[in-house]
């Protein structure tokens, strides 16, 4: 015999509209019922002949479950996705005639966007049609099974477990070095490849951001910008905010892009014409520049202008940068501790699993040390037999 739902249940007329809901609790059952009723209330009919429009709908989602909900800058951030991504795309359609095939195609559309810019019109995306159809005012949700681009889920951000980022080989950091001095993009990632900072990070630095003196140049990081509303905010975490030492090596040219900005009376080190910062959208199609250049300047071969076979990796992406920093940090003997200060991570864990990355030069270095240990303690010859390691075993 089926069980018998026993979650509180609300069945009654409203306005001459039918409300049937349920929720795991009464608590949700009238959040529910509050929202289905100013639905009602702002005449949005439910029915195939004139049914609730996306965009519509997407006012009220706004005003009920965003609105005073989530920070004034999260808001302005689905409002934008939802102006700029979504509702061009099926703002006029029916909710109840909208498919999933529907809302996969606006997310492919977006395939050149950055990760998080994805994520964010996911969710966008997911929280909107989940509140309609908890609702009833679709029986179906579309939404369920979306996914971001196949590029977005092997490079995602920094601090997700399932992150595919890698650390430069030695050769496609000579590369990157020699070639990156070249381009107008390259002083702004090679900040990310010296010292670590998130490309958002990069994007909020100002001119006092960094401290030139001798002997003890420093890049401090207090802030980041955020995607699409280039909102200037904090870290996302506490350890975000931190001071990070500049190698001695790219001090000068550091010093003429701060000077240079510092004549131009810029608020930002990287801004766009009208002085606004840069975003990371607009980092991502600078890497893809560079990331280009640095190829062709390499030596890739070339047919009919376009790339054909690759001379630098064409997968690199400027978090690769990052954790070649973390992997350099360790390599260069910073412990483990002091890294993770310096990558502005809350646990030590995340900086040991995720960004320090084994090298050739790692695997001679223990090779070196596990010779020298064998050499002066270890087992003396003639004490190891095969008896006494089968007895072992």
């Amino acid at each position: 015999m089926p069980r018998k739902n026993t979650n509180p249940r609300y069945r009654k007329l409203y306005k001459g509209v039918k409300i049937d809901l349920t929720a795991p609790t009464e608590a949700e059952l009238e959040e529910k019922v509050r929202a289905r009723k100013n639905v009602i209330d702002e005449g949005l009919v439910v029915g195939s002949e004139a049914g609730t429009s996306v965009a519509a709908w997407s006012e009220i989602w706004l005003k009920t479950y965003k609105k005073g909900k989530v920070s004034t800058n999260n808001y302005k951030q689905y409002e934008a996705n939802l102006r700029l991504h979504i509702l061009p795309r099926i703002g006029g359609m029916k909710l109840s005639d909208v498919r999933q095939y529907d809302l996969q195609s606006v997310l492919n559309e977006k395939e050149k966007y950055s990760t998080t810019h994805q994520i964010h019109i996911k969710n966008a995306i997911t929280g909107m049609f989940k509140s309609a159809y908890d609702n009833g005012l679709i029986r179906v949700n579309p939404a369920l099974g979306l996914r971001i681009s196949k590029r977005a889920e092997i490079y995602r951000d920094e601090d997700d477990e399932k992150a595919g980022h890698r650390a430069l080989t030695d050769k496609e950091a000579e590369q990157f070095l020699r070639r990156a001095g070249e381009h107008y993009a390259g002083t702004a990632f090679k900040i990310i490849y010296y010292c670590g900072l998130r490309p958002d990070e990069v994007c909020a630095l100002g001119p006092e951001s960094f401290d030139f003196k001798a002997g003890k140049e420093t890049v401090s990081v207090r802030w980041a910008v955020e995607n699409t509303t280039r909102a200037v905010k904090r870290p996302k975490t506490k350890a975000g905010i931190r001071t990070v030492p500049i190698p001695a090596v790219f001090v000068p040219e550091l010093k003429e892009l701060v000077g240079k900005a510092k004549k131009e009376e810029k608020k930002y080190i990287f801004s766009t014409a009208d002085g606004r910062p840069m975003d990371t959208d607009d980092l991502s199609r600078w890497w893809k520049f560079l990331r280009n250049y640095i190829d062709r300047a390499e030596g890739a071969t070339l047919h009919r202008n376009k790339i054909v076979e690759h001379a630098f990796a064409p997968d690199l992406t400027p978090y690769d940068l990052r954790h070649t920093c973390a992997t350099n940090f360790q390599r260069s003997g910073i412990s483990l501790n002091v890294a993770r200060v310096l990558l502005g991570h809350e646990k030590v864990e995340t900086t040991a699993k995720f960004y320090v990355h084994h090298t050739e030069d790692m695997t001679d270095d223990a090779r070196k040390k596990m010779s020298n240990f064998a050499e002066t303690k270890g087992t003396p010859t003639g004490t190891f037999s095969q008896k006494s390691a089968d007895a072992d075993d």
